[in-house]
């Protein structure tokens, strides 16, 4: 493994030991595809790209770990009209457009008060998601 690869499977590591979770060999393929492929993978997509080069990998390590990922806040599910859930990684605040043409969740960069505020009208806030449903550039093209 070459150094940069190293520094990078470094980063997962310590990610996921910082919200309490065992770095298994699997849970860093799984965070590595989510955060090298901002595609806003569903659990099947992940599951169909990590499967050939670890022919041993089950659906159900996948769902286990992108939902242990969820509940850890280190992802973030996105709910879209094909009722699949896609998964985001949780980095800097921002929003999600979704296009009800061709599928595509693409993130939207957005300057707003309540990413910086911890409450709202007295309210503790958790967590923020918003999401834009219409017809992307390219589809509009």
């Amino acid at each position: 493994m070459e150094e940069r690869e190293h520094d990078i499977y470094r980063k997962f590591q310590d990610l996921l030991s910082s919200k309490g979770v065992k770095p298994s060999f699997q849970r860093l393929l799984i965070l590595e595809y989510i955060i090298k492929n901002k595609n806003h993978p569903s659990a099947e997509m992940i599951y169909q790209q990590i499967s050939k080069n670890i022919p041993t990998l089950s659906r159900t390590t996948v769902y286990n770990n992108l939902n242990l990922f969820v509940k850890k806040g280190i992802l973030t599910t996105l709910k879209t009209s094909d009722s699949e859930s896609h998964y985001d990684i949780v980095d800097k605040p921002h929003a999600h457009f979704y296009c009800s043409v061709c599928g595509r969740i693409i993130d939207i960069d957005l300057k707003m008060p309540f990413f910086s505020r911890t409450f709202i009208q007295g309210h503790k806030i958790e967590e923020v998601k918003i999401q834009f449903l219409g017809i992307c550039k390219k589809c509009l093209q």
